[in-house]
């Protein structure tokens, strides 16, 4: 989508005024979904499974709600284009959230090994 997004955009129109923009609009709003697997998939979904919802929750509302919408209201006065300030918003805040994750995910994982009990290493005879 990054790379060939004319390609893309040319299944649903051909359209020139609107391939123009949707190809910057998907660049732009593409650039970090390769890191929301660090989010959704890994980090967020663990800590489901780790009985701490209440995290995963906190994320999910972060990405969202928490950065999002902020986001989409304070940018535009920042930008002349209002419409290349919208689309900003999703990159900058799933680059924020994802940073929270891993971060949040780094200290709640070192919390959760240190209160793993430590059993006795084997030693081969």
């Amino acid at each position: 989508m990054i790379l060939f997004p004319k390609t893309i955009i040319s299944l649903f129109s051909n359209d020139p005024m609107l391939v123009g923009t949707t190809v910057w609009a998907m660049r732009i709003y593409m650039v970090t979904a390769f890191v929301m697997s660090a989010q959704l998939s890994s980090c967020q979904q663990t800590f489901i499974a780790l009985g701490q919802a209440k995290n995963s929750l906190f994320l999910a509302l972060l990405r969202k709600i928490i950065l999002l919408i902020p986001l989409i209201y304070i940018l535009p006065n920042y930008f002349s284009k209002k419409d290349f300030a919208v689309f900003l918003t999703e990159p900058i805040a799933d680059f924020l959230a994802v940073t929270c994750t891993v971060i949040l995910f780094s200290i709640q994982f070192k919390k959760l090994l240190a209160k793993k009990p430590k059993t006795k290493k084997l030693q081969a005879s």
